[in-house]
């Protein structure tokens, strides 16, 4: 089989996204070992080759639930029909440390390689230690910088170009895991210049106005299943 690519898209991190002629061709390209290090050879030894992901949200899942345990991940394949291995990873949609006090679940964002598996999850939902949970696909969402925390930049923390590190939860210049500020009254946002929500909080109208524009440029975001 001739694989062939018939686009190619350079991310901010230097990575380069291809759409092959078929997904025969992809699927070759990651499982043949002769195809794929002839393809690697074409750059060099130090590429690999990522398969696409396709993530989902579960929503209200208890916070018993370890994302970084191989165990509770693969509890979570087995539990659901889902092959070993399809769940790529997992993580919390917002950091442990921005929970309120009495939180007893949130929200988790899964990574599954096959679109297939992925799809069912958003139809049927998942179970999750004994409870069926509703899924749906996570959505292509403005970049926030974590070091200034403005939404719509087009840098990381690691390129910004601020001298101190702002809260996202009060905008005081320490680190937000480290702030103390726990009720929604006071928390500040760095983008609003307002009281009452944080930076990283979905209800922002900066946030939302922001997710608009993007919106309207990224057509995938308004169908419920992937292609």
């Amino acid at each position: 089989m001739e694989v062939t690519a018939v686009t190619a898209n350079r991310l901010s991190n230097g990575g380069i996204v291809y759409e092959l002629s078929s997904s025969e061709a992809a699927r070759l390209t990651q499982d043949n070992e002769e195809v794929r290090t002839c393809f690697i050879d074409l750059y060099s030894s130090q590429v690999s080759i990522k398969p696409r992901l396709y993530p989902i949200i579960a929503e209200r899942v208890p916070i018993s639930f370890k994302p970084d345990s191989s165990t509770d991940v693969r509890n979570l394949e087995d539990g659901n029909g889902i092959c070993t291995g399809e769940i790529e990873r997992t993580r919390w949609i917002k950091p442990p440390e921005c929970r309120d006090a009495n939180q007893k679940a949130a929200h988790l964002i899964i990574l599954v390689s096959n679109p297939r598996t992925a799809n069912h999850l958003i139809r049927d939902g998942i179970c999750v230690h004994q409870t069926l949970l509703w899924c749906r696909k996570l959505l292509k969402e403005p970049s926030r910088c974590l070091k200034c925390h403005k939404i719509g930049t087009s840098h990381f923390a690691n390129q910004c170009t601020e001298s101190e590190e702002k809260c996202g939860s009060c905008g005081s210049n320490h680190c937000t895991k480290d702030c103390p500020v726990s009720n929604r009254e006071s928390r500040y946002c760095v983008n609003c210049k307002t009281r009452g929500h944080a930076a990283w909080d979905r209800g922002c109208p900066t946030f939302i106005a922001q997710y608009n524009k993007l919106t309207s440029k990224v057509p995938d975001n308004q169908y419920r299943y992937f292609p």
